[in-house]
């Protein structure tokens, strides 16, 4: 469940934080946008209440994730729970697995938090390549998150799968 908040002051992690701003109501939120590794003290230092993460190459401590009470969530370029971990839709390939995206909350674990929003991705044209797939499967995670994230914020959140 993701607490109600009158004003909510994101923390987006991300290389590509411009993908999501556009889902953003940014009249009605602040949000921060950074890459960097973070800590407890940078949470409360710039009173971040929820976070979004979104092809973050750093794991987050226990003391990041206590500090937000667990309002955070992660973007994933995978149908989990296949393919945990980086490179998620290489592995798909290679191991063949479904493909997909999944919005889950962060736990301590890696890519284990629950399931909120996934969606099963299909290829049109099995002569895409790579860097073509990978494009895909981020625009469909973009898209299902601008669908989906004041959800989050708003109501209490159970697992939806879109076929």
């Amino acid at each position: 469940m993701c607490l109600i908040l009158d004003s909510v002051k994101f923390l987006l992690l991300s290389p590509t934080p411009e993908r999501l701003l556009p889902c953003i109501d940014l009249q009605e939120n602040e949000f921060l946008a950074i890459n960097d590794k973070i800590d407890r003290s940078f949470i409360i230092n710039e009173g971040i209440n929820c976070l979004i993460s979104y092809n973050y190459r750093h794991i987050l401590s226990p003391q990041v994730l206590d500090s937000l009470n667990y309002r955070a969530f992660n973007l994933h370029t995978s149908l989990l729970p296949y393919n945990r971990g980086s490179h998620p839709i290489l592995w798909s390939i290679l191991e063949k697995t479904p493909l997909g995206v999944t919005i889950h909350k962060i736990d301590r674990g890696l890519d284990t938090g629950a399931i909120v929003f996934q969606k099963e991705l299909f290829i049109d044209n099995p002569n895409k390549t790579l860097r073509e797939l990978h494009e895909y499967v981020n625009q469909e995670l973009v898209d299902l998150f601008c669908q989906k994230w004041r959800i989050c914020l708003n109501s209490s959140i159970r697992k939806e799968h879109i076929s």
